[in-house]
């Protein structure tokens, strides 16, 4: 029985680890490619910068934060639409990711999902579209929607601002 159990487990494990690294297959496929920027911050560079920085939006998730990931396309300079958030949305419907906002302004169209682990945020993703550009920005962690409103409030402009809306859906 116990074989029976560990090889059961065993064979799950690649369905998992696929579920895991989806978006680092998506940079790992653009990272370093003509047109396309790439940033990765550690957690360790992410404690180092609260450490220094200090204010009480982001005091409220210092330490919760695992890494942050950015891959932005310059679709100007790529001739057009280079479609790489369209792959990201497509695995995200097969990946359980809940839809928590869309925002639409003209042409740009900006989406934010969760990976949740019970009332816990594991995982955030925003992708934004545009005319020339598109833009993945991961957010790996362990936090609540709270924490996420308040991590908007504290972003005055830029797309992040959004997430200070998320303070009345978390009950």
């Amino acid at each position: 029985m116990k074989k029976t159990m560990i090889i059961l487990m065993l064979s799950t494990l690649p369905f998992l680890a696929g579920a895991q690294n989806f978006i680092d297959n998506v940079f790992s496929k653009y990272s370093g490619k003509d047109n396309f920027t790439s940033i990765v911050i550690s957690k360790d560079l992410l404690d180092l910068v609260f450490s220094v920085d200090s204010n009480k939006e982001v005091d409220k998730i210092k330490g919760k934060i695992a890494d942050l990931k950015i891959l932005v396309s310059d679709n100007e300079k790529n001739g057009g639409v280079v479609g790489f958030t369209n792959e990201v949305r497509e695995s995200i419907n097969k990946e359980n990711y809940l839809s928590l906002m869309e925002v639409l302004n003209g042409k740009e169209k900006v989406n934010f999902y969760v990976k949740k682990d019970n009332d816990r945020i594991v995982h955030l993703l925003l992708i934004a579209t545009g005319k020339d550009e598109e833009v993945l920005l991961s957010l790996r962690g362990n936090f609540s929607m709270k924490d996420l409103s308040e991590l908007g409030k504290g972003c005055h402009d830029g797309t992040l601002h959004h997430l200070s809306n998320l303070k009345n859906l978390e009950k």
